[in-house]
């Protein structure tokens, strides 16, 4: 997490240098933007989460962001916002074969406040399904945006957004060598276009 703090292709990001949150074994950390107020759950942040089964590299917008992003959110064309990042992304799978660009609305509950939380859905759309990918066969299915244009627009619950990349350790090998890090970055800078969009919005 230090060295991903001090790239310089990762400043125009407006990154904070030092993560909100470090990564543990088998965990997550996050990156706060400069001049963003409150904390990490009230405000869009980079994530990257180490799991047994992938790495995963997403920008995310938490259920309590303030400045009414969400309500922004609903008047804007999800699918041209993540048709934009799927876009910028396709240097990055060109040069990371088995990346995948991923859409993921979930939403949990707790019943108290130190207990454990309650996923009571969870929706993961791949961006490529806006237009098609015939090298990798996903297939151009555009009802699963609708969908996720859907639940933004009538959000009523406790509704967490991310955008971003998941890297399989089963499909994508380079995620597991010393370029890693290249990979997470390259993963982060195709949003740009969205977190642009959630620092100005």
């Amino acid at each position: 997490m230090a060295l991903l703090g001090l790239r310089p292709d990762l400043e125009g990001l407006r990154i904070e240098p030092e993560p909100a949150r470090k990564l543990r074994t088998g965990g997550w950390s996050v990156f706060g933007f400069r001049g963003s107020r409150g904390g990490f759950n009230e405000s869009p942040h980079l994530l990257l989460h180490v799991a047994d089964e992938d790495v995963c590299a997403r920008v995310i917008l938490p259920n309590k962001a303030r400045g009414g992003l969400w309500t922004k959110l609903r008047s804007r064309s999800l699918a041209r916002l993540m048709s934009q990042v799927s876009r910028e992304m396709e240097p990055a799978m060109a040069n990371c074969p088995g990346m995948e660009p991923r859409l993921i609305l979930k939403q949990r509950h707790w019943r108290t406040r130190s207990g454990p939380h309650f996923q009571d859905a969870y929706l993961d759309v791949d961006l490529r399904t806006l237009r098609g990918d015939p090298d990798s066969g996903v297939k151009r299915q555009r009802e699963w945006m609708e969908a996720a244009q859907h639940v933004v627009a009538n959000k009523a619950s406790n509704l967490e957004l991310q955008a971003g990349a998941t890297f399989p350790y089963e499909h994508c090998p380079a995620i597991q060598t010393p370029d890693a890090l290249d990979h997470v970055a390259s993963a982060w800078i195709g949003c740009r276009s969205f977190i642009k969009w959630l620092l100005t919005a």
